[in-house]
């Protein structure tokens, strides 16, 4: 399943870009303490062993859809996640941090044509999600120029919510069924990312998912449950987070 809208991408890296720009510009220059990229204390000693970290993110998501030409019933499935969350942290190390999550997301999928009913019927399936997580992270800094890190981002997840289904026929234009889950689950993910320095101690980031892992159980007031999850891969959904952190 493709994911990811290519516009949020690029949209997402020219900020970034943007904000680079700035950072390089405002950093004081200091001849005397000039560093090479190789030096474990980069950014005249701002991110270090013993650092704290704080910030806020957003982050979202987006699948697409595609349209059956021959009787022009949308087929496949859309979807868009949004969220935010807040982060806190500290540097165990001069490049490694300890870092931990608490967000909470929104996710609306509409998986168009379903299935058939026999009266011959399309189903369209619509679903929508509050998550809320938990999660915990490992991050490897790697300084790339005077105020710029390239950083990776070892992840574990646990998340919790809410889940409603509800099928409609297309045709008829009325609801088949109608189903609620109480969802708990977990899972690890991979994430690069940037930070850019945009004052001495103020940084703009992006992290995006290119590796994940999920498994989500729900189970409803009648004991019915489902499962779901499974590897996602390069820019899979609910990927990309933006944000603010201030190192100090």
């Amino acid at each position: 399943m493709k994911t990811i809208n290519i516009h949020c991408i690029l949209y997402a890296f020219s900020m970034f870009l943007f904000s680079s720009g700035i950072s390089i510009a405002q950093l004081p220059y200091n001849k005397s303490s000039q560093k090479t990229i190789e030096q474990d204390e980069p950014n005249d000693g701002v991110i270090k062993k013993g650092t704290k970290i704080v910030g806020t993110f957003f982050n979202f998501g987006n699948t697409y859809n595609t349209t059956n030409l021959i009787n022009n019933v949308k087929t496949g499935t859309q979807s868009l996640t949004l969220g935010g969350n807040v982060t806190g942290g500290y540097m165990i190390s001069n490049r490694i941090a300890a870092i931990i999550n608490i967000g909470v997301s929104s996710v609306k999928t509409t998986n168009f044509d379903e299935k058939t009913l026999l009266s011959g019927d399309a189903v369209n399936q619509d679903i929508n999600k509050i998550n809320y997580t938990f999660t915990g992270s490992l991050r490897y800094y790697k300084l790339v120029s005077e105020g710029n890190y390239f950083f990776m981002q070892l992840s574990g997840q646990y998340v919790f919510g809410s889940e409603t289904r509800n099928e409609t026929d297309i045709v008829k234009n009325t609801q088949i069924s109608s189903y609620s889950y109480n969802n708990t689950g977990g899972g690890l993910s991979l994430n690069p990312g940037f930070t850019s320095f945009i004052s001495r101690k103020l940084a703009a980031e992006i992290s995006i998912g290119v590796l994940g892992y999920t498994l989500i159980t729900g189970a409803d007031k009648r004991g019915d449950v489902t499962t779901n999850g499974g590897f996602q891969f390069l820019l899979y959904q609910n990927s990309v987070n933006l944000g603010f952190v201030y190192y100090f």
